[in-house]
C-alpha cells in the first residue's frame, strides 16, 4: 500500500481516480483494506458520494476503518436536503443508525440545513441504552439546543436546556472547566431572545427551570428567572417552592401567604441539605402548631436532618410521632432509622 500513496495523492480529478481504481482491480489490490478505505475517502473528496457508497456495498463484512471512512464520506456530501435524505437512509441501511455518535453528527448536520423536524426525530430516536454514557448524551443534547437556536426556536431551545439540567447531564472524561460558564451564557442568550420575541414560559416550565438551576448551581440564571417570574406575575406555589429549593433561604418562604405541606416539607429539606437541623425541627414544629399535617415526605426530611446531625433522641421522637399522624413507615424511613440508630452507643 505504501507505494500507492503518492498515486492516490496525484489523482486530481474524478476521471483520474476512476482510472487508478481500475488499476487496483487489475493488480488484485481491490480487496486490500487500506487501499479500499482510501478509495472511499478519495471518492468523497471528489464529490462522488454515490461511488463511495456503491464501493462500500461490495464488501460483505467491512471493518471499522472502512465504516469510519464511509461515515466521513457521507457526511462530506450532506450539503442539501435531497442528499441529506439519501445519506440518512444509507446510514440506517448500513446499520449505523443506532450509533449515538453518528446520530449526534446527524443532529448537527440537520441543524445546519435548518431541518428541525428531522433533527428532533433523530434526537428522540437516540437509544435509551446510552442515556448514562454522559459524554455522548451531553453532545446530543447540546446539538439539539444548537439546532433550535440556529433556527430561532428559542423557547424550545431553552426548554431542552432546562431538561438537560434536570437530568444533570454533564460531560465525562477530561474535566471541561468552561462548561458551566458556557451553559450559563448560552441559557442567558436564549432567555433574552425569548423575551425579545415575546415568548412566555408557563408556570411549570418556570418552576422546572428554577429547580434545574438550583441542582447545578447556576444561581445567577436562577436570579434572572426569578425576576422574570415576578415581572410576569408567575409567583405561584410551584414556582415559590422551586425558589425555596434554589435559595434555601427564609426570605422567599416567609413571603408566601399560604404555605402547604409541600412548602413546609421543601423548606425542611432545604435546611436538612445545609445541615441546619435546629431550623428544620423548628419548621416542623411550626407547621404542626398551625394544624398542617405532615406527610411521609415531611417525616423523611426531618428524619434525614436528625440522622445527619446525629440527633438520635430527636430522631426516635419523630419515628414514634409518625404513628400519631397515621403514617406507615416505608423502606426509606426504615433505612434512615437504621442509619440514625447506628451511631456509636445505639447499635
Amino acid at each position: 500500500m505504501t507505494r500507492y500513496r503518492p498515486l492516490f495523492r496525484s489523482c486530481k480529478t474524478l476521471r483520474q481516480l476512476i482510472q487508478f481504481h481500475a488499476h487496483l482491480l487489475v493488480t488484485n489490490l481491490f480487496n486490500a483494506t487500506q487501499a479500499s478505505t482510501k478509495l472511499i475517502e478519495c471518492y468523497a473528496q471528489m464529490g462522488s458520494i454515490e461511488s463511495s457508497t456503491l464501493f462500500f456495498e461490495t464488501y460483505q463484512n467491512p471493518d471499522s476503518l472502512m465504516r469510519v471512512s464511509l461515515e466521513n464520506a457521507m457526511f462530506a456530501g450532506f450539503g442539501d436536503m435531497a442528499i441529506g435524505a439519501k445519506v440518512h437512509g444509507r446510514i440506517i441501511k448500513y446499520g449505523f443508525g443506532n450509533d449515538p455518535i453518528i446520530e449526534t453528527s446527524l443532529l448537527g448536520l440537520y441543524g445546519e440545513l435548518g431541518c428541525i423536524t428531522n433533527a428532533r426525530k433523530v434526537f428522540d430516536n437516540i437509544p435509551r441504552i446510552f442515556v448514562n454514557m454522559a459524554i455522548r448524551t451531553f453532545m446530543s443534547w447540546t446539538s439539539m439546543i444548537y439546532c433550535y437556536n440556529r433556527s430561532g426556536w428559542f423557547k424550545e431551545a431553552f426548554e431542552i436546556f432546562v431538561k438537560m439540567l434536570e437530568l444533570k447531564v454533564e460531560p465525562n472524561g477530561v474535566a471541561i472547566m468552561g462548561v458551566p460558564i458556557l451553559l450559563f451564557e448560552e441559557a442567558l442568550v436564549l432567555f433574552v431572545q425569548m423575551q425579545r420575541q415575546g415568548l412566555i414560559l408557563d408556570t411549570f416550565s418556570l418552576s422546572s427551570a428554577v429547580s434545574a438551576c438550583g441542582n447545578v448551581g447556576l444561581l445567577q440564571l436562577g436570579h434572572q428567572i426569578h425576576g422574570y417570574a415576578i415581572k410576569q406575575c408567575f409567583l405561584g406555589e410551584f414556582v415559590k417552592n422551586a425558589l425555596i429549593c434554589m435559595y434555601s433561604r427564609c426570605g422567599v418562604f416567609r413571603s408566601m401567604s399560604e404555605k402547604s405541606v409541600v412548602s413546609w416539607s421543601t423548606m425542611i429539606s432545604g435546611h436538612e441539605m445545609h445541615g441546619c437541623t435546629d431550623a428544620a425541627i423548628t419548621n416542623f414544629n411550626q407547621m404542626v402548631e398551625l394544624g398542617i399535617k405532615p406527610n411521609h415526605i415531611t417525616f423523611m426530611n426531618i428524619l434525614s436532618a436528625c440522622c445527619h446531625s446525629g440527633s438520635v433522641e430527636q430522631g426516635k421522637f419523630y419515628c414514634d410521632l409518625m404513628k400519631d399522624f397515621g403514617i406507615e413507615p416505608d423502606s426509606e424511613h426504615f433505612a434512615c432509622t437504621v442509619d440514625l440508630l447506628s451511631h456509636p452507643g445505639d447499635i
